[in-house]
């Protein structure tokens, strides 16, 4: 597109419906591509939405943004949720201000917002009305102890809780009985609704035996993993370790990365067999690198072909489907991964079918596909997108993680899918009392989001407050990525000192 930073009204007419018209039959073969698959009745409009803000975002629109924010007009930030309905905007101002035709001015907001309605009306009935506010609701996980402890979940929700999250890698059964019910019984004191999410662990790869040379990994330092019986130590290998996914070795090549331990630890194979990896550390602390039993290990250049429900989940689904409200749906990757859970929820019976899902995007292979699986997705049933930063900040490196849960969060919007931003909220109030600078921003930033998610620790309850409160001021001065000019009065009132 030519640079329009400095175009005439007439140009920029010309160059946006040149755009509109490139956007409309672009979105309609991304259309096609996902009516060929699955229903989208339902969601049709979001659909159409999404797939005009696919096409949009495959043009570079900075020169003629520059443009129309010369003339005082919209420069497209802002139209993730209503893409079409923008263009038409634009092109009726930009229409009357180059004679050509008088401005028509709508009949009314009401389509022009018909996507922000969507979004506000699925994040109700995914996490419950909150008519209090803030905006953001907030879920909290619980642990074990929330069993024997309903003052917890009380104060939990007096501190601005809305939905509660209860992870099926940890615990039994009887345990998330214990806690429902007394999640329950604080739905019926405090008179309001209390989502439960119930999230199942699905297939996390994880390094299960480990038998040590060094107490210590450094770079340089040679680990040797192995899908059977950890074999006798070499010199040469600071550590052995079993898998616990075995067929993930025979899918990964020499020369792929490798990060342990939530990338404290990375990696680079040199040895790839049917039964075994041999690894070399390239990134690990000057001091070095503790590794324990149970740490995941993730393979980022791989695209791993995994069922991403164990044996293990299909058994606790059987309990989800009749205790939870949202279905945590973990390493889901393609839309035949919605397909199974679909199809095992369905054999679950008519409680099963009314669950909503959300959709936790770990991967690269999950990130590439977001568009398709949120369309599989929210045409068979309510439909969130979490933001899981521990596993993705992995996958695609902590430097793009930034850049990226953006980019989800415009996704979203376009679908009008509410987004749940997780891992590591607020994590130093949580475990130690007081929080650091950075977890201040970071909250501010989950504004944005429809559920911001935090996770158990000792300070959880004032954790929470914290969270609300930060929430609620944000409220006040942004909503996406739009900001709110209320009045600012750090500077106008009178000095006092």
């Amino acid at each position: 597109m030519p640079d329009l930073s400095s175009a005439s009204v007439a140009e920029l007419l010309a160059a946006l419906r040149d755009l509109k018209q490139r956007v409309v039959h672009e979105a309609g073969e991304i259309l096609s591509g996902w009516e060929a698959t699955c229903t989208i009745g339902k969601i049709e409009s979001s659909a159409r939405n999404l797939a005009a803000y696919l096409a949009l975002r495959k043009h570079d629109l900075s020169s003629v943004q520059a443009g129309l924010s010369g003339h005082g007009l919209s420069s497209l930030g802002r139209s993730e949720s209503r893409v079409l309905e923008s263009l038409n905007a634009l092109e009726r101002v930009l229409s009357a201000l180059a004679s050509e035709t008088p401005y028509v001015p709508p009949q009314s907001s009401k389509e022009f917002f018909a996507g922000d309605r969507a979004i506000a009306a699925r994040t109700r009935t995914m996490f419950g009305p909150d008519p209090a506010g803030p905006h953001t609701r907030i879920m909290v996980t619980l642990p074990a102890e929330a069993a024997d402890d309903g003052a917890l979940i009380s104060d939990l929700v007096a501190s601005g809780v809305d939905a509660f999250r209860i992870n099926c890698a940890h615990d039994s059964p009887d345990v998330w009985k214990r806690t429902i019910d007394w999640i329950r019984l604080a739905e019926r004191t405090h008179d309001r609704r209390l989502p439960i999410m119930m999230d199942l662990a699905g297939p996390k790869c994880r390094l299960e035996h480990i038998r040590r040379q060094k107490k210590r990994l450094f770079v340089g330092d040679r680990i040797h993993v192995t899908s059977g019986h950890l074999p006798d130590h070499s010199e040469e290998v600071a550590l052995v370790a079993t898998i616990s996914l075995p067929e993930v070795i025979t899918q990964v090549r020499a020369g792929n990365q490798v990060w342990i331990d939530d990338g404290r630890i990375g990696g680079r194979i040199e040895k790839a067999g049917q039964t075994s990896l041999d690894c070399i550390i390239t990134h690990a602390d000057p001091d070095g690198e503790k590794l324990k039993e149970g740490k995941g290990i993730n393979f980022p250049d791989s695209q791993l072909l995994i069922d991403p429900l164990t044996e293990r989940d299909l058994r606790n689904l059987d309990f989800v489907a009749e205790h939870a409200d949202i279905v945590g749906y973990s390493f889901v990757q393609r839309v035949t991964d919605i397909d199974r859970l679909d199809a095992e929820l369905a054999a679950r019976g008519d409680k099963a079918s009314g669950l909503s899902v959300a959709l936790k995007i770990e991967t690269r292979l999950a990130l590439r596909n977001l568009p398709d699986l949120m369309i599989a997705s929210a045409s068979q049933r309510s439909t969130a997108v979490m933001i899981a930063r521990g596993d993705l900040g992995v996958e695609v490196g902590f430097e793009r993680l930034s850049e990226i849960q953006e980019q989800i969060l415009w996704l979203c919007h376009a679908a009008h899918l509410p987004v749940i931003w997780a891992t590591q909220v607020a994590e130093s109030f949580v475990k130690h009392g007081k929080p650091i600078r950075g977890e201040v921003t970071d909250v501010a930033m989950a504004q944005r989001a429809e559920c911001v998610m935090l996770n158990k620790g000792p300070h959880i309850v004032s954790g929470a407050q914290f969270v609300d409160n930060i929430l609620r001021r944000m409220d006040a001065h942004q909503f996406k990525k739009s900001a709110r000019l209320s009045p600012i009065n750090d500077w106008t009132s009178p000095n006092t000192d």
